[in-house]
């Protein structure tokens, strides 16, 4: 179960959390929906409103509409403070592959045995 104690908020915040169902990061907005969009998050200027907000996300945790949820510090442009929550907001920093197209791909090199036999351990 996620840590929601509230840590105290110097300049701003925002909650982070995933959405339960696509495990996609949601950002918790000012009329309290959840939104994959950062610009549409609620900014919590001060510690009382860190700590409505993390009561109303503990809410959608029980409900078992997001899990994680945590507090984000963010600069004076709502630009979150720690490069964790920086990846989180644009997104994987190596494209995905699915395995089938890793062995098939004629843009890459050949798997070796070894390698294969790797990979099919961890599919």
């Amino acid at each position: 179960m996620a840590n929601h104690d509230v840590k105290s908020v110097d300049v701003s915040a925002l909650v982070i959390a995933n959405d339960l169902l696509s495990g996609r990061s949601v950002y918790l907005t000012e009329t309290g929906d959840w939104t994959e969009r950062v610009e549409n998050a609620w900014q919590l200027p001060d510690d009382q409103s860190a700590e409505r907000a993390m009561k109303y996300a503990k809410t959608a945790e029980d409900e078992n509409q997001i899990i994680g949820a945590y507090l984000v510090a963010t600069d004076t442009t709502g630009r979150a403070v720690h490069i964790r929550e920086q990846l989180r907001v644009n997104g994987p920093s190596v494209q995905f592959a699915p395995h089938h197209e890793l062995i098939n791909s004629t843009t890459t090199q050949p798997l070796s045995d070894a390698h294969k036999s790797l990979v099919d351990e961890l599919v």
